[in-house]
């Protein structure tokens, strides 16, 4: 198989993140043939990109978010890259376990998105450089 790598950038907004997981699946669905791990990047990309769009972004001033695809025999890499606000603390978010044992309407809210991620991916790398934050998922 030969390397596939392409990049675009989509506005900041839902209806961005829709287009862009539309045009990224419909890039990789001849290269990745495995089914469950084309779910799996979808599932973890919608995420990562509806955070940087909910919460990285004030408000929808014209903003975009920019996709790097890159995908090999042995592994895709997808880098997300935005201009909104830095992760708190400059690292994603820590694993968090929640006890799901009780009832469902006294879930804590949050982290849920990022527990995902983290299960979905071989490997995920944050870094802000300049005014950019770039966030690295390995499928």
């Amino acid at each position: 198989m030969q390397e596939l790598c392409f990049d675009f950038r989509f506005p900041a907004s839902p209806l961005g993140v829709r287009y862009a997981m539309r045009t990224m699946m419909r890039q990789l669905r001849p290269s990745v043939v495995d089914t469950d791990r084309l779910s799996a990047i979808e599932i973890a990309v919608t995420e990562a990109t509806n955070n940087v769009v909910e919460h990285g972004y004030v408000a929808d001033d014209g903003a975009h978010v920019h996709l790097n695809v890159t995908v090999t025999r042995t592994r895709v890499a997808i880098e997300i890259i935005d201009c909104g606000a830095p992760y708190p603390g400059g690292t994603v978010p820590p694993l968090r376990q929640h006890d799901l044992t009780g009832d469902r309407m006294d879930l804590p809210e949050g982290g849920f998105g990022w527990m995902m991620i983290r299960e979905l991916t071989r490997c995920l790398h944050y870094e802000r450089q300049g005014d950019k934050n770039h966030l690295h998922l390995y499928f």
